[in-house]
């Protein structure tokens, strides 16, 4: 078995080792970006009885998306190329720590891995999952907006 990465202990030493860059911060983007993270959850419970893989889908992206609206308004954008979406997340481990979601930080790798599953391995997600992890989304999406003033 191959040795596990560590994980990045500072937004710095992303920055170093390529994982983020940084750029202007964006507060009308970051604003915009959390609003269609906020519809996204709103969607979600329309869609989980109908629809529980699409419903996971969206509470995947607002969770996502409700990152990258931080990291708008803080100056940082994940790098091009493949892992975006983890890097993102482990901009999220750290920037978002200590902020009373901890639990939905550390579901956001199985969250990653079930969307994974459903989009490119057609592996249908169950409304359980769904009501469970929405959870999560919704704590890092009322957490951004809290932090963000929006």
């Amino acid at each position: 078995m191959p040795p596990r990465r560590r994980r990045p202990e500072s937004l710095a030493q992303l920055v170093t080792d390529g994982s983020l860059e940084t750029v202007e911060p964006d507060p009308d983007a970051a604003r915009n970006e959390l609003e269609m993270a906020r519809r996204h959850i709103d969607s979600v419970a329309a869609l989980t009885t109908t629809d529980p893989t699409l419903a996971y889908a969206g509470l995947y992206d607002a969770a996502r998306k409700a990152i990258s609206a931080h990291m708008r308004r803080h100056g940082y954008r994940a790098s091009g190329g493949l892992g975006k979406h983890m890097k993102t997340m482990s901009y999220a481990r750290i920037a978002l720590a200590d902020r009373g979601i901890d639990d939905a930080l550390e579901a956001l790798d199985d969250m990653r891995e079930t969307r994974h599953a459903s989009e490119y391995d057609a592996a249908p997600v169950g409304r359980a999952v769904v009501e469970h992890d929405l959870a999560h989304a919704r704590a890092i999406v009322d957490a951004v907006a809290a932090e963000l003033g929006a």
